[in-house]
């Protein structure tokens, strides 16, 4: 219950703009951070996490937010996986900014959940049976459009979910 009402005051933060605190990140630095930090969880899970971060110039992003973000889409990457499952993070610089992909290897997204997935507290039973708070992809969403940037969840085509977060250069809305 605490963890859900942190989780609640953080996200009322960030979209009252109150979490505003930009400063020079490189963001392969950013992700492989990030990535480190769930490689115990993917270990325990027998889940290999596959990385491939091209570096880029630094932005001006809030590092503390986007890490944030990215861990929640390897957060749910990993409650997707299967048992010696792939969850590949990557990165890329693109044109305008910068763009992370996760890739997993789990069921999907069902079709009528598709519209609803980055609603607050709209939440799938992971595999496990167990549920989330539902913040997460809502947070992520909005990290997104603080930035100026763009989240976007899609179905593979061989399974699986690939989700793309898109920041872009100036780090500004």
């Amino acid at each position: 219950m605490q963890q859900l009402i942190e989780r609640m005051l953080q996200l009322a933060r960030l979209e009252s703009g109150q979490d505003r605190e930009r400063q020079a990140v490189e963001p392969s630095s950013l992700g492989e951070g990030v990535a480190a930090a769930r490689q115990i969880v993917a270990d325990r899970r027998n889940i290999t996490l596959s990385r491939s971060l091209k570096p880029a110039r630094p932005q001006h992003w809030d590092p503390l937010l986007v890490g944030q973000a990215l861990g929640n889409l390897i957060d749910n990457a990993l409650d997707f996986s299967p048992t010696a499952g792939l969850l590949a993070i990557e990165g890329e610089p693109t044109p305008d900014g910068y763009r992370f992909r996760v890739k997993d290897q789990g069921p999907g997204i069902p079709d009528f959940a598709l519209p609803r997935i980055f609603e607050r507290f709209y939440s799938l039973p992971r595999p496990n049976g167990a549920k989330s708070s539902g913040i997460g992809l809502s947070f992520a969403a909005e990290v997104a459009r603080q930035h100026g940037g763009s989240l976007t969840l899609h179905n593979g085509k061989q399974g699986g979910v690939l989700a793309e977060l898109w920041l872009p250069t100036s780090g500004t809305t």
